[in-house]
């Protein structure tokens, strides 16, 4: 389970606990650290030690969330990769995962053109299944 501390993050979160729960199985939350963000200057490592400090906060919180709802194995990983959806995928074939449970912003048009969508280039090249959870306050009337 991808998490990025996001709302929509969350609301997989409830999700990926509530599969976890129900199936008494391992919950694994992970947080991957674009490096191609990083640039060749020297505050680059400052830069990187800050997002991994906040990526093991993010899983930490997380954890701590699935635990106090009744999850008894979870486990977390920060992951450094050139690409979120590569660490995501790298973290799922080592784990021997079989679902990836991952919330999605819901962008359509121009804006997920120009912002590119994690959760759909998984779901496209993903080695096993991906639950994707919509925004919590999503409108569901058609």
């Amino acid at each position: 389970m991808p998490t990025d501390g996001s709302d929509t993050a969350a609301a997989a979160l409830d999700v990926g606990i509530d599969l976890a729960v129900a199936d008494s199985s391992t919950l694994q939350l992970l947080s991957v650290i674009d490096t191609s963000l990083f640039g060749s200057e020297l505050q680059a490592d400052q830069y990187a030690d800050s997002l991994s400090e906040t990526a093991t906060e993010i899983v930490t919180a997380a954890r701590d969330r699935a635990t106090a709802a009744g999850v008894n194995d979870v486990v977390t990983a920060v992951e450094e990769d050139e690409s979120v959806v590569a660490g995501i995928q790298s973290y799922a074939a080592d784990a021997d995962s079989d679902c990836i449970v991952v919330g999605t912003h819901g962008r359509t048009g121009l804006d997920r053109y120009l912002l590119g969508s994690v959760t759909e280039k998984l779901i496209r090249t993903a080695s096993v299944p991906v639950l994707v959870v919509p925004p919590a306050d999503r409108d569901t009337e058609a």
